[in-house]
């Protein structure tokens, strides 16, 4: 693997401001030199790639660039600097592709694994988490004890909003309690929430989780319920 600006995103024993970066642990399996393999990772998730890059500028380079400051065994810390990420725009998607990209495709790498990640103050306040938690789950459906059961209904796209609810209407009866709902949001409108209102499994609720890729604004505007 030639990468022409892997020595330049080596940065060893060097310390970052951990509220301006992102910083990651990566555990690497290689033939490859693990500084070469390390800095790889940075090129590819930062301001380079597999070759030169005749745009790349030391300007964009120095704001922009990843910086292996650790490595031990095979386990490399990579710092990402907080300008590499559009939370307001990306989200936690674009998150994700900088921090778990492209780096899992590199040839040269048998394997790599993101094994911790610490994110600056700043990134966390923008992100509140659960709003509920499983504390407030449990008390939705009253089940303050009994183990919560989720599972994934396929097909992930396309399936009728009825043939959506009958299914997990039966998932129901049989135990399920969280029905999360993955990709995309296809044709089943409004079929977000289920509620027990008679037989066998009356009084007792059940929790569809349903995806809403689109900005809040969206979500309010064409499923208002």
């Amino acid at each position: 693997m030639n990468m022409e600006y892997s020595e330049k995103y080596l940065h060893l024993g060097e310390s970052v401001d951990p509220d301006a970066n992102v910083i990651c642990k990566y555990k690497i399996i290689t033939d490859m030199d693990i500084r070469l393999a390390a800095a790889a990772v940075a090129t590819e998730q930062s301001t380079g790639t597999w070759t030169g890059i005749s745009t790349l500028n030391d300007e964009i380079f120095k704001r922009y660039h990843g910086r292996v400051i650790d490595i031990q065994g095979n386990v490399a810390t990579i710092a990402y600097p907080e300008d590499d990420f559009s939370l307001d725009i990306g989200g936690v998607p674009q998150i994700l592709s900088v921090i778990a990209g492209n780096l899992f495709g590199l040839e040269g790498l048998k394997g790599v694994r993101l094994e911790d990640v610490e994110f600056p103050r700043g990134m966390l306040r923008a992100f509140k988490g659960p709003k509920f938690g499983i504390p407030g789950l449990r008390k939705a459906l009253k089940r303050p004890d009994k183990p919560l059961v989720g599972t994934i209904v396929k097909p992930k796209i396309g399936l009728p909003p009825r043939d959506m609810a009958d299914f997990v209407y039966e998932a129901g009866m049989g135990g399920l309690t969280n029905s999360p709902r993955t990709g995309g949001v296809g044709a089943y409108g409004r079929c977000v929430h289920v509620r027990f209102r008679r037989g066998p499994g009356a009084g007792r609720g059940l929790l569809h989780q349903a995806p809403y890729p689109c900005p809040p604004h969206h979500a309010r505007r064409h499923y208002p319920q």
